[in-house]
């Protein structure tokens, strides 16, 4: 078998016990034996790992992943630890509800728990949060969540990813009413300087949103390393916790 590179993400979960867990959040396909392989790696050795798989994506025809579905049950499937959580990507051109529907329709919620709405910058044609003013912005984040909450009956939690910096671009300093559907947060500080305990800390968080404390930090960017010896792996695999 050849090695397969894939990109990682770290990050973490820093609970008020002031104990943490690590995990991975990847776009599919993974297989059974490559969850397997990345729960045996140093990254998931912590207490409560978790993954989180992208389920709705913006690039090339915006949709459910295909990858979706096969990927979370391969995770489902190793003899876990495993929480499984999932992400969607956002069009902003497109409908906010009928993205929704489509979600569920394509991916059954049986499969993962917590949800997580990504809002940060893409390059897709008709997706971009650019060009739009913030009162707008934040109107059809609003509305995405009011459909999120009006469907889902299964979920332990809804979250949203972002950093402040994307926040303030997208939605000023007046969007702050997201955190009342119960929303999360899972923001980024790219602050990993060796081992990853070294900064388990939510002492850097600084409040935006309306959110007066993160959830989930990640504490480093994509980089490429080699994870496991695997065939059938092509993936991006971001790194994440819950």
């Amino acid at each position: 078998m050849k090695n397969i590179r894939s990109f990682i993400l770290l990050l973490l979960l820093v609970w008020i016990s002031a104990s943490f867990n690590l995990g991975v959040a990847v776009v599919g396909p993974l297989s059974k034996s490559a969850f397997a392989c990345i729960a045996q790696t140093q990254h998931l050795y912590e207490p409560g790992p978790f993954v989180i798989v992208r389920i709705y994506k913006v690039s090339g025809t915006p949709g459910v992943d295909p990858n979706a579905v096969q990927t979370l049950i391969n995770a489902g499937t190793v003899a876990l630890k495993y929480k499984i959580h999932a992400y969607m990507e956002l069009c902003r051109n497109n409908d906010p509800i009928s993205q929704v529907n489509d979600l569920f329709s394509g991916v059954p919620t049986s499969l993962y728990g917590t949800l997580w709405v990504k809002v940060e910058p893409n390059n897709t044609p008709g997706c971009s949060w650019a060009g739009y003013n913030p009162t707008d912005n934040c109107n059809f984040l609003i509305e995405t969540f009011r459909a999120l909450k009006g469907t889902l009956t299964t979920f332990l939690s809804v979250g949203v990813f972002s950093t402040a910096r994307i926040w303030e671009s997208f939605f000023g300093n007046t969007c702050t009413s997201i955190p009342s559907f119960g929303a999360l947060l899972w923001y980024a500080i790219y602050d990993k300087t060796g081992n990853v305990k070294d900064v388990a800390s939510f002492g850097d968080f600084i409040p935006f949103g309306g959110w007066t404390l993160g959830y989930l930090k990640q504490v480093q960017g994509n980089q490429t390393i080699t994870l496991c010896s695997h065939a059938n792996w092509h993936a991006f695999v971001d790194i994440v916790e819950a």
